[in-house]
């Protein structure tokens, strides 16, 4: 329970983060009951603009993070595990974002 805690802290942080650096809102409440170590956050742009957003992400960036398409609009996912992301890596992922959906 307390790895599982500490991983949805994290990654409420991080949605929160992206979510506010793109002006976006987010899908549902931030109800623990309702995500646990995985957030998926709305992308301000039409499914057509995400072709190669990942790659640049990947290439200009040194990110790798899903981006996906589902029922017509644009998403990001993050993850919170520790092992694996900081704030700060999220913060990075903000700023890329905003950059490249321009």
């Amino acid at each position: 329970p307390a790895f599982r805690a500490a991983h949805h802290d994290l990654v409420q942080q991080g949605r929160r983060i992206v979510a506010d650096a793109l002006d976006v809102d987010l899908p549902h409440p931030d109800d623990p009951l309702l995500y646990g170590a995985m957030a998926t956050i709305p992308l301000p742009c039409d499914v057509d603009a995400l072709e190669g957003l990942w790659m640049r992400l990947r290439e200009h960036h040194k990110i790798e993070v899903p981006i996906l398409s589902w029922n017509g609009r644009s998403f990001v996912r993050i993850s919170g595990y520790a092992a694996y992301n900081t704030p700060a890596q999220y913060r990075k992922l903000a700023s890329a974002l905003r950059s490249e959906l321009r």
